[in-house]
């Protein structure tokens, strides 16, 4: 019985058409494969994209030692989006490693998108009468088949049983493959073009994968295994040329009940990212409930300009990370809570922003970035707070803005307790108004410069959305509260804040002993 192997196929060499074909068969079904692990080892190997060469993964039971060498097709991409996996029938195990052109006899599926694909090596003559898997005995048949059965296993696939195809199936399967796998390469060039943290499709996470080259940080790549809820807020906060270098996840938290007087304390769901640009600390609106539905979540965004300092308190229960920001009025500290099994990743946290925090001894160069007027469109909440009253909003913040750029507005309409009158808040490129309409008419409830603000507070809800700037001086003062029915006009406000911010450092810093702690746990 000749002996069965598992390989990887990849694209035809150019020395494929010199090579002796089966009477059957042509030269373009000579497909090269990587041997991963070869027949009768005790050793699992894959390859490793990063290093580029086999790393070992597993040292099997006895019982489990293959019968076939194992490995994956070149230049493929399965519905996994991995290589598509193939057995190849040699007289001698090959070296793992070893790149052999194979030609293709036929495949095993275990489900209508898996499948193992069988060859056999284009220059040994001893398989030239083997043209198809019937052609093969049965305990050669057997063998593969429970090989293909055991890895679907061990991946935990579901299998409706095992189904042999043709060769001319097998040829045709590996083709696709390979068509699947250049169109990856092509979205992968386009995908350069945009931060990994944007593609919440799974099939483009898959594509993601065979770029071994792909210049993405570790946490950008690990960002899938967050929760999905959270991989759309941070989608819609990040700017598409921001680059996630760490973030720490928390669970909904609750203290160890032997401490009887905190046992009920509980803290929310959070996340806080890292970027190069700001960092991000978002909890949930509204915890989910059975049903998983995303109620919306409450962000805050310091940029990484205004860092004055990072601690990390273990001496609780909780350890606290405090992150101290600065302004012209002062400094406003953001202090959360994680539980002890991030204690490692927060320690990592404090490094990474103490690197942003200013030295004394050096003038560091401060980053510009390119800020441009949005499509302002006031309609969305003109019936609701009336189109006279729009347009009056609209004039005033204009002529409190003279001779500045208006980057962005947003209006609200009064509040349903009528405690807040309609308001509009515009950013132009040196100040930000607050614009209320009173009795007596428009009124100037608000003016800020940059060098005055420390960071942005975002409430993104189904139930209502809010903004805020934290202006230390004051503790920070809730600008803008609009209803359902136009939380997405804070969506260019909250990009445009996040830009303009960091541009003014102001020239003193005035130290106060104000904290500022996340609200609500």
């Amino acid at each position: 019985m000749p002996m069965i192997t598992t390989a990887t196929t990849s694209e035809a060499p150019e020395s494929a058409d010199r090579m002796p074909a089966h009477p059957s068969q042509t030269t373009d079904v000579f497909f090269d494969v990587r041997i991963e692990s070869p027949s009768g080892t005790y050793n699992d190997y894959v390859y490793d994209g990063a290093s580029r060469t086999l790393r070992l993964s597993a040292v099997v039971r006895p019982s489990r030692a293959l019968p076939a060498d194992f490995g994956a097709f070149i230049g493929t991409m399965g519905s996994d989006g991995g290589p598509i996996p193939a057995l190849v029938l040699v007289s001698r195990p090959l070296h793992p490693g070893c790149l052999v052109s194979v030609r293709v006899i036929g495949a095993v599926e275990t489900a209508p998108t898996s499948i193992a694909v069988i060859g056999v090596p284009a220059v040994d003559s001893e398989f030239n009468r083997i043209a198809d898997p019937s052609d093969l005995s049965d305990d050669d048949q057997l063998a593969l088949a429970h090989l293909v059965q055991q890895l679907a296993n061990e991946r935990e696939e579901r299998t409706d049983g095992l189904r042999w195809l043709a060769a001319e199936e097998a040829v045709a399967a590996v083709r696709e493959a390979q068509r699947a796998a250049r169109v990856a390469a092509a979205a992968n060039r386009k995908l350069s073009e945009a931060p990994s943290w944007q593609v919440l499709d799974p099939r483009l996470r898959a594509i993601r994968r065979t770029g071994e080259g792909e210049a993405y940080t570790e946490a950008e790549y690990s960002v899938a295994d967050l929760p999905a809820r959270f991989q759309r807020h941070v989608a819609d906060c990040l700017h598409p040329d921001e680059r996630l270098l760490h973030f720490v996840p928390r669970p909904e938290t609750t203290l160890d009940s032997r401490l009887s007087f905190l046992r009920l304390r509980r803290l929310k769901a959070g996340l806080l990212v890292v970027t190069d640009r700001q960092v991000l600390w978002m909890t949930d609106a509204l915890p989910p409930d059975s049903t998983l539905v995303d109620w919306g979540f409450l962000a805050r965004s310091v940029p990484v300009e205004r860092i004055q300092a990072a601690h990390l308190d273990e001496s609780g229960p909780l350890p606290r990370l405090e992150i101290q920001a600065h302004a012209t009025g002062g400094l406003s500290t953001l202090a959360l809570e994680f539980p002890r099994s991030s204690l490692e990743s927060c320690r990592h946290t404090v490094g990474l922003l103490s690197r942003f925090a200013p030295d004394p001894e050096s003038r560091a160069l401060l980053r510009l970035y390119e800020a441009s007027a949005v499509n302002i469109d006031l309609a969305l909440v003109t019936e609701i707070a009336g189109a006279d009253t729009v347009r009056r909003l609209d004039s005033y913040a204009e002529s409190e803005l003279a001779g500045d750029e208006v980057l962005a507005k947003a209006v609200a309409p009064e509040s349903s307790d009528r405690r807040r009158p309609p308001a509009i808040l515009a950013v132009g490129r040196r100040r930000v108004v607050l614009v209320e309409d009173t009795q007596g008419g428009p009124a100037l409830a608000g003016a800020w410069t940059y060098s005055e603000i420390v960071g942005v507070e975002l409430l993104y809800s189904i139930l209502g959305s809010s903004l805020r700037v934290v202006v230390p001086a004051s503790g920070g003062r809730e600008l803008v509260g609009l209803n359902s029915q136009s939380p997405g006009a804070f969506d260019p406000m909250l990009r445009t804040f996040r830009t303009m911010v960091p541009l003014i450092a102001g020239p003193t810093i005035k130290p106060t002993d104000s904290i500022g702690v996340e609200a609500g746990g």
